[in-house]
């Protein structure tokens, strides 16, 4: 994998600085069900007021809360036994707009150790979290399916308050004996995937909205949120050799890359839960309001971020009920039938926000 994704980027190594073999090789975590309902394990967030992280098996047994403060986007294998969360956390200084400026850390699952990966007073990390509904995990950052790099959407003040923009940069990484990452380059821009404005929506924040990496990490798919149209959302794949992309659809956010090479997209109305082969072709409806999936003996009102399982047999989204108080974690197979409640339960089902399979 390391190979492959190498000679993905040899028209960026140059600029990245990628140096060979930079990464540990880490282990990808198995068990957790079994391959009859996807393998792996599912992390997702809990809460509104107070968020706390929580893992699981892809059965939905073995929950178990991560401990305070550790939460956003996982690694996508175990170095050193552990698996590391990608956050933004404030240092000193402010931005130009007068808040408060933070960098990017990766959390120990444990909470035993933090290492921040960036310093870059010019660009500002935290609004990849602003709304961290849908945001926090599998969204503004994400690792590189072999855990060599990271990428983080930002806005940059290089041209001040005035005139922010919004781009997504990528911080190489290697680890050492025990498991531990250090950033090695970057931030450095990802061409292709770069907007001449901020979103001005909810928070100015990155309009690079939520986005994922192919498996050989020669491609991203990325979401471009524009609050001046409305809010419209574009789902993307941009090529970061040649910085060549395409519109893969309108009015769709980009959820999850499968090992496979088919992209899972939720409307922008969150009605709907598509697939679509990552180098395009016709989107398929997997799961849509109108089938009415019963959640909690009440017909489903929300549904969004969908993420594959290692196998790619099932995904995982979240649903929210037509109450608007109850929201699951999900789990179907890869045609969008067989609905499994996996968080069906008291303290936990109040509020499922997000949800990522590794």
């Amino acid at each position: 994998m390391r190979k492959a994704r190498t000679m993905a980027y040899v028209a960026l190594a140059a600029a990245w600085m990628l140096p060979a073999g930079a990464a540990m090789a880490g282990k990808p975590s198995g068990g957790g069900g079994g391959g009859s309902t996807g393998d792996g394990t599912i992390y997702f967030l809990v809460g509104s007021a107070v968020q706390t992280m929580w893992s699981m098996a892809s059965d939905g047994s073995a929950k178990t809360q991560l401990p305070a403060g550790v939460s956003g986007d996982p690694s996508s294998m175990l170095h050193g036994g552990h698996r590391w969360f990608l956050r933004p956390l404030a240092t000193s200084g402010t931005n130009p707009d007068g808040t408060a400026h933070t960098e990017m850390f990766a959390l120990r699952d444990d909470g035993g150790a933090s290492v921040q990966l960036t310093s870059a007073a010019s660009l500002e990390f935290a609004r990849c979290s602003a709304n961290p509904y849908w945001t926090t995990i599998g969204g503004s950052a994400r690792w590189a399916k072999d855990d060599s790099f990271v990428s983080v959407a930002a806005v940059d003040w290089t041209g001040g308050a005035s005139a922010p923009t919004s781009a997504l940069f990528v911080v190489s990484l290697a680890f050492d004996g025990g498991g531990t990452p250090a950033a090695s380059t970057g931030p450095v821009a990802v061409p292709g995937v770069a907007t001449n404005y901020a979103d001005g929506g909810y928070i100015r924040q990155p309009a690079i909205d939520q986005h994922d990496w192919s498996p050989d990490g020669a491609s991203v798919a990325w979401t471009e949120r524009d609050s001046r149209a409305g809010g419209t959302c574009t789902a993307r794949v941009t090529s970061v050799g040649s910085g060549a992309g395409r519109t893969v659809a309108t009015g769709r956010v980009v959820s999850s890359w499968s090992s496979t090479g088919t992209l899972l997209l939720w409307a922008s109305d969150y009605s709907v839960i598509e697939s679509v082969a990552a180098a395009g072709g016709t989107r398929t409806t997997l799961v849509a309001l109108v089938k009415h999936h019963e959640l909690n003996g009440n017909v489903v009102d929300n549904l969004w971020s969908a993420a594959w399982s290692p196998t790619g047999s099932h995904f995982v989204y979240v649903g929210q009920d037509n109450n608007y108080n109850v929201q699951n974690v999900l789990r179907v197979t890869s045609s969008g039938a067989g609905t499994t409640n996996l968080t069906n339960t008291t303290g936990i089902d109040d509020g499922a926000y997000q949800a990522v399979w590794r």
